[in-house]
């Protein structure tokens, strides 16, 4: 409501909105304020509380997934790509097998990526990403491969159900 509100303010004729418009408009020059009115706007800062059981809290968990340039086997690809049709997708950013063991029990439901990111946010080693984009399970270089498989398996069976076994 409050958005809609001040784009009908801007819209208005005057000199004081003039004004405003360009006071608004110097300051989307800048990233960070660019960045912010675009996430408000596109509802991308939305965060679900998506808490691991008995783990951290990951600051990638319950946000939208970032829009990476990955580089795997078949050369360089944008995360965007990889979930423009609604895909379910375990990203392996750090090259470990037992995460890619652990999902594989739900590669009939879950697409499980590995590639390389030059980009990615620091501590950001693996993600899962539910279809709508959201960030459903991640994790850090910190975080330890046993608690990683276990926590990666409860989020596994919280979205997408039971393994195929």
């Amino acid at each position: 409501m409050t958005l809609t509100r001040a784009q009908e303010a801007l819209a208005r004729p005057g000199e004081h909105v003039s004004a405003l418009r360009t006071l608004f408009s110097r300051l989307l020059e800048q990233e960070t304020v660019f960045r912010a009115i675009a996430e408000e706007i596109t509802d991308v800062d939305i965060c679900y509380e998506m808490a691991r059981d008995g783990g951290d809290h990951h600051p990638q968990l319950g946000r939208w997934a970032p829009n990476l340039t990955l580089l795997n086997e078949n050369g360089t690809i944008r995360l965007a790509e990889l979930m423009r049709v609604g895909k379910r997708v375990l990203l392996d950013l750090s090259g470990r097998a037992a995460l890619r063991a652990t999902a594989s029990k739900w590669a009939d439901r879950v697409e499980t990526t590995t590639a390389r990111c030059d980009d990615r946010p620091a501590n950001l080693d693996a993600m899962l990403i539910r279809p709508d984009g959201y960030v459903a399970w991640a994790i850090g270089s910190a975080d330890v491969d046993v608690e990683s498989e276990r926590s990666l398996r409860a989020a596994l069976e919280k979205w997408f159900g039971s393994p195929v076994i």
